[in-house]
């Protein structure tokens, strides 16, 4: 089953467009889309075998996030006794800002927004209430993110801690904290220090979000997300939204964004707007819309974006050489056993991972 069919069902709530698929299609697309909740209160006033299928799974997520609200209102407690700034961003301040109810935006983690010099202190603070370091890359360049995962109740949880919005250099400053603070709002079901980004941020990263770290790929709750934060936009906010795209040189990206939810909901944007995000020539980070995209082009695209040679060499350098917990956990047996000859092992061993497209040639 298409995204375009599950759009269909979720813009009309009607079940007309499913006709002819077969339950398991329906659900197993709707799951992929993170979109199962959704369709389920869309179609649940009619009676079939997919909205049986679908409450299930719908029930199942309204369980895990009474559990995951929990828990992170308890982090975001814990991290604002110490007096660290956490912005919420992207799936979850979503669900708590454009969804009826939170379990109908499901999403794997939590993500914060931190300055960067409350990194280190952050990590110290998950740590002491009980939290795993995930292993990954580290670096100054390569990475402006950390994750811990923890379990409560039984159920895993996840906290990704950023300090810029994106990996990707093209896109890394597109927005600073202190503009994200100064526009944020307050989410008073997370706890009473708890803030999300403004509409208008939380539309220009959804719009990035989907191209830099997912590749342009179709997953269709990321645009039930972009069609869901336009509608609330005003005159005043779109001309925000325009200049930050501007400046940021990522008016290609949020037009793609923005494109798709016009085909997919029918969403309704200011004319000027759409000539405005039509006009951008050359920006960098359009690469990321480019066909085929591959790790190499993404490194490419960092190097070009870092000013000195210094930065440049140090970023192929994280690539090359992380931190030997990463090597640890990429590699072999026999590698562990010999770390140093495991970065020689990494190297050889994802050197073809460089070169093949990230994200599949779309079937006609």
């Amino acid at each position: 089953m298409t995204a375009s069919q599950l759009a269909a069902c979720l813009r009309t709530g009607s079940a007309q467009d499913t006709a002819g698929v077969d339950v398991e299609a329906l659900v197993t697309s709707a799951t992929r889309h993170n979109v199962a909740a959704l369709v389920y209160v869309a179609l649940r006033g009619g009676r079939s075998a997919a909205v049986d299928r679908l409450g299930r799974i719908a029930r199942e997520h309204a369980l895990m996030e009474s559990v995951q609200r929990a828990d992170a209102i308890r982090v975001i407690e814990a991290l604002g006794a110490a007096g660290i700034s956490a912005l919420l961003f992207k799936g979850t301040a979503l669900a708590y800002s454009l969804y009826e109810e939170p379990w109908l935006r499901p999403r794997a983690d939590t993500d914060l927004l931190i300055q960067e010099a409350d990194a280190a202190r952050t990590a110290e603070i998950l740590d002491g209430i009980g939290y795993a370091r995930v292993p990954r890359p580290e670096g100054q360049y390569v990475t402006h993110q950390f994750t811990y995962v923890g379990t409560a109740d039984g159920i895993a949880t996840a906290y990704d801690i950023h300090w810029r919005i994106a990996d990707p250099q093209v896109f890394a400053r597109a927005l600073t904290f202190e503009g994200l603070q100064a526009r944020s709002v307050a989410v008073p079901a997370l706890g009473t220090g708890a803030r999300r980004v403004s509409d208008v941020d939380a539309l220009v990263i959804a719009c990035v979000h989907r191209v830099a770290h997912h590749y342009d790929d179709d997953q269709l709750i990321r645009t039930v997300d972009i069609d869901r934060l336009s509608r609330r936009l005003t005159s005043g906010d779109w001309d925000l939204f325009v200049e930050i795209a501007t400046t940021a040189c990522i008016r290609a990206v949020c037009g793609r964004g923005i494109a798709l939810s016009q085909d997919m909901f029918e969403t309704p944007v200011p004319d000027s707007v759409v000539r405005a995000l039509e006009s951008a020539d050359g920006e960098p980070s359009a690469t990321y819309l480019r066909p085929g995209l591959r790790k190499i082009d993404i490194l490419y695209s960092d190097l070009r974006a870092l000013t000195n040679t210094a930065a440049r060499v140090r970023l192929v350098r994280e690539h090359l050489f992380p931190p030997l917990t990463v090597v640890s956990a990429d590699s072999t047996n026999s590698a562990r056993k010999f770390l140093k000859i495991g970065y020689l092992w990494r190297i050889i061993h994802g050197a073809s991972g460089w070169f093949k497209p990230l994200r599949p040639p779309e079937k006609t």
